[in-house]
Order: structure tokens, then C-alpha cells, then sequence
């Protein structure tokens, strides 16, 4: 929630507000950028980006791309070390991968997925470009950026609901120098605190590494693959649930003491009577899909995406070539070179903030408002 925080923080003013605004009203929007409410922001970043790799996808495998109205970089679609004339492939190939493991031929852990030679040249070509567009204009790299946040944000949903320790810790990391350059400070250095200690639990409590190694440093409540959870979102979705719910503490029992401890010493004997119940009964609790992939959702989804296309079609961030000023796509507002505006090297700013707390304690530890990131909306305030 706080990394969310600060990616709305980082692209306040630059026009995500108005890409948000096509997806929800101007009472969600402020609760969106700032990350309080979750998963709409969740869901608001990766149609966004999806959105803008769609946009950059189109300068790499469509010959027919008009370019008027997209980045223009590039003389040649050799710059990039992928044909167009395999463009026609590509979609060819996603939607085979797709199917088989839709089909379950193939699985989604399967390696050789991410082998095909195809999304390799894609992925090649497509880092290429993003590159070259960072390097040409203030405005590209400040998307470019945001995507590489939603790109981490993503990696660290995987890493929760697939237990991946290393993941874990790998985007945790990441996650520092946004954190710093957005001025989240606490997050900043707990956060830093934490991996430094995560890093060393080999050698201080390997048996305790060895368990988190394991996948056990989440909670899983079924056998599917995407079902681990983050434990403090068990404990306030589901354990705070059965406190205040029927039954619980805070219905007329009350919060003494003796009722607590009556109350967590039966918590398992009623399990046990429930799942003898639903045995005899027949009746269980259905394993319904996830309302994410529901068909109400997914067309809902599929909407929404096609009103961020247009938008993005008129008002691309990659259109401006323009290496000293950075445009808002919203107001129109240029920051010159002399506006002191720097959100478009939030990670550069962050790099430098974390570089200064080396070889110092966590009392030590100290940052002000002026060392983080300036953004765009400075301009208009």
C-alpha cells in the first residue's frame, strides 16, 4: 500500500490522474493514488501499463503503425534487432502460449515458456526501445519509470502468492530507493533495516531461514497455486473477521480476560466440529474461480482498457522528443531544466538517499523534505 503511495506520489501532476479518471470517479481517485484503496489501485496501474506496453508493442511488430501519433525514435525497425516482417508471428505464438496453458498443456511454471524465441526477440526489442525513449525525452523516461514500478509491484504480488523467498526479499529491496525518493522515510529505513536482517538469517537463525525458504513465510488456505497470502492480510481479513463476527469477542461476551482465553482455546475444537458437520451434511464451501478472472470482471477489464487505448492515442507520452523539458500529459505544464523538477530520476534520487545512510546506525538515519523528488505538480501548487 505504501509503495502505491509512492508511485502516485512520484507521477502526481504528470497525467495519471486523468488515465485513473477513466477508470473511476473523483471521489476514488484521490483513495486510488494514494494507495488506501488497494486493489483498485492494484487494478488501475496494470491496466494502465498493459496500456502502455500495447502503445510500444505497436512500434515493434506493426508495420502498419502510424507513427504521427506514437514514439518516434527510430529510423529503422533494425535499430531495435527485431524484423517486423516476424510480426505477424508474434501474436501467432502469444495466443498458442495462451491456449496450451489455458488447456493446461502446458503449465505456467514451465520454463521453456519463457524460452520461446519469439518473446525473447519481443522482449530484446521492446527493452531496446524503452531505452532509447528514456534517453531522448524527460517526459518517455518519466513513463518508462512508471512502468518499471508497476513491472516490481507486479513481481512482488508473485513472490506473496507463490512463497518465493527470494522474490520476496529480491523486490523488498527494489522497493528502497522509491520509498526514499518519495519521501517515505519510516518505510524507507525499516524496510532497509528488514532486508539487511533477512539477508544474514543464514548464518543468525538458520533454522528459521530454512523454514522461510520453504515458503513458509506466507499463509496458504488452499491447494491452488495463486492462493498464498500475506500474513498481517490473514490476520486482519480473517482472524480480526471471527473476532468481530457472530460468535466472537466483541458481541456481548466481551474482552476479559478469561473470555479470551476460553475463546482461542476452542478456536480449534470448533474447527473440528465444523468440518465433521460439513461431512455429514454434504455440504462445503464450493472453491468458486477468483472474481479477477469472472466473466463480469473480464469484460469489465476489457472496457476499461480500450478507454485508456483511446485516451493514450490522443495524448501518448512517448509523442514528445524533447530532452530538457518535461510535460504534463493533464495541464499541458513544461518544467524547464531550471524548474528543479526531478521525478523522472525518482530511482537515481533514491539510490543517492540510501547511499548516504551507509555505515550508519538506524538512530542515525536522517532525511529531510527537500531531499526527495520534486514532481510536476510543484509547478501548479
Amino acid at each position: 500500500m505504501n509503495f502505491l503511495g509512492a508511485i502516485g506520489y512520484v507521477m502526481k501532476g504528470s497525467g495519471l490522474e486523468e488515465l485513473m479518471g477513466q477508470l473511476y470517479g473523483p471521489n476514488t481517485l484521490d483513495h486510488v493514488m494514494s494507495g488506501k484503496a488497494f486493489a483498485r489501485a492494484i487494478r488501475g496501474h496494470i491496466i494502465i501499463h498493459d496500456a502502455l506496453v500495447q502503445l510500444l508493442l505497436k512500434c515493434v511488430v506493426d508495420d502498419n503503425y502510424d507513427y504521427t501519433s506514437g514514439p518516434v525514435v527510430l529510423e529503422s525497425d533494425k535499430d531495435l534487432g527485431f524484423s517486423v516482417a516476424n510480426g505477424s508471428d508474434f501474436a501467432d505464438v502469444i495466443k498458442e502460449l495462451y491456449c496450451s496453458t489455458w488447456n493446461e498443456k502446458v503449465t505456467v511454471t514451465d520454463c521453456s515458456i519463457l524460452e520461446c524465441e519469439c518473446l525473447q526477440e519481443i522482449d530484446f526489442a521492446l527493452q531496446k526501445l524503452k531505452h532509447c525513449l528514456s534517453e531522448q525525452s524527460r517526459t518517455s523516461r518519466l513513463w518508462v519509470q512508471y512502468m518499471e514500478h508497476v513491472d516490481l509491484l507486479k513481481l512482488f504480488i508473485v513472490a506473496e502468492r507463490t512463497s518465493d523467498w527470494t522474490l520476496h526479499l529480491m523486490t523488498c529491496y527494489r522497493m528502497l530507493a522509491l520509498f526514499a525518493a518519495a519521501g517515505h522515510y519510516n518505510y524507507a529505513k525499516s524496510c532497509r533495516l528488514y532486508v539487511q536482517q533477512m539477508l544474514e538469517l543464514s548464518n543468525t537463525h538458520p533454522e528459521l531461514h530454512n523454514n522461510l525458504s520453504t515458503g513458509n513465510h506466507t499463509i496458504r488456505r488452499s491447494d491452488r497455486l495463486w492462493a498464498r497470502l500475506s500474513c498481517d492480510l490473514v490476520i486482519e481479513q480473517t482472524l480480526m473477521k471471527s473476532v468481530k463476527g457472530r460468535g466472537g469477542l466483541t458481541h456481548g461476551r466481551g474482552m476479559h480476560d478469561t473470555v479470551r482465553h476460553i475463546w482461542t482455546n476452542t478456536m480449534t475444537d470448533c474447527a473440528s466440529i465444523h468440518f465433521a458437520m460439513s461431512a455429514v451434511t454434504g455440504f462445503s464451501t464450493s472453491m468458486s474461480d477468483h472474481v479477477e478472472v469472472a466473466a463480469a470482471r473480464v469484460r469489465r477489464d476489457g472496457s476499461d482498457l480500450a478507454k485508456v487505448n483511446n485516451y493514450l492515442l490522443a495524448n501518448s507520452p512517448f509523442r514528445f522528443l524533447d530532452s530538457s523539458n518535461l510535460v504534463s500529459l493533464l495541464t499541458g505544464v513544461v518544467a524547464g531544466p531550471d524548474d528543479h523538477v526531478n521525478c523522472e530520476v525518482a530511482d537515481e534520487v533514491g539510490l543517492k538517499i540510501q547511499q548516504k545512510w551507509d555505515n550508519a546506525t538506524y538512530g542515525e538515519i536522517s532525511a529531510g523534505k527537500r531531499d526527495k523528488v520534486k514532481t510536476l505538480s510543484h509547478l501548479t501548487m
